[in-house]
């Protein structure tokens, strides 16, 4: 791993007056935490931002290694820039990364791997922000000697269904009621059953905050930081998330994924031999 040092920020936006958090922006609540080196496979990714040319700091998200250089992870975290016919971003800065020291600020960090190229679904750019193309490949740089082993999930060929088992990962706000938004940047697992399978989602409903004042890694759902996180069905990777939001402080949190096994996700991996 490469030391670099890093100003992180999660995009994150205050939530509006009726409660409901920006569709796009996810993180795991109720999570229970793992280490980095656990579920090798998920990783956070930190894109450059830039407004009118100048560095404006960044933007965090998670991915899922799919392959040996390959993440899957949501088009809205490649950002809003052009792409071309084949939906190729150019100029989206994109790196693998971690946070190695929660106690300063700007947070210490350590570069994992660079993103060489990005490729969104181009259906995706008709509407953006949160809908059923929300899928992105990025390809990075080799695997460098001294980065640990990269994990592979595998893609499940099996519709999902509702009342089925799943577990979500990624880096986050372990609090999303309307007064909370607390967060830590910290790896977590949670656990849930699929509320239904409608409109290329697979959407799940659950907590908002721990509320036995520790998580507990059951009923576990998605808020505020972890777009393009994964959904795993029997440790296979069924969903990448979208967008999702709370009702208020004691309404329950919801969050779409978008279904790996629609005949657009399908074509859309196919294109990268998915």
């Amino acid at each position: 791993m490469r030391s670099i040092s890093l100003t992180v920020f999660s995009s994150l936006l205050a939530l509006a007056a009726c409660g409901e958090a920006p569709r796009s922006e996810l993180k795991v609540t109720n999570g229970e935490i793992i280490q980095e080196s656990d579920r090798p496979e998920v990783v956070n990714l930190y894109r450059r931002v830039y407004q009118n040319g100048q560095l404006k700091g960044g933007s965090t998200c998670t991915g899922t290694w799919i392959g040996k250089n390959t993440i899957l992870t949501a088009a809205h975290c490649t950002g809003e820039g052009p792409s071309d016919a084949e939906g190729k971003v150019s100029d989206a800065e994109i790196m693998v990364f971690e946070v190695t020291d929660h106690s300063t600020m700007p947070k210490k960090t350590a570069l994992i791997t660079r993103v060489v190229e990005v490729y969104r679904n181009k259906q995706w750019e008709a509407k953006k922000g949160y809908n059923r193309y929300d899928l992105a490949i990025l390809k990075t740089e080799d695997k460098a000697a001294s980065e640990r082993p990269r994990g592979e999930a595998r893609i499940s060929r099996v519709a999902p269904f509702k009342g089925e088992a799943i577990e979500i990962v990624g880096y986050g706000y372990y609090d999303m009621s309307t007064f909370g938004k607390k967060g830590d940047d910290l790896k977590r697992v949670g656990r849930n059953k699929i509320a239904d399978v409608s409109n290329g989602f697979i959407n799940i409903t659950g907590e908002v905050k721990d509320k036995s004042g520790g998580a507990t890694g059951e009923a576990a759902s998605a808020g505020q930081g972890d777009s393009g996180g994964p959904m795993f069905r029997e440790g296979e990777l069924i969903g990448v998330a979208s967008g999702g939001g709370t009702g208020g402080l004691f309404a329950r949190g919801e969050a779409s994924y978008v279904d790996l096994n629609t005949s657009d996700s399908r074509a859309f991996l196919a294109r990268f031999g998915y």
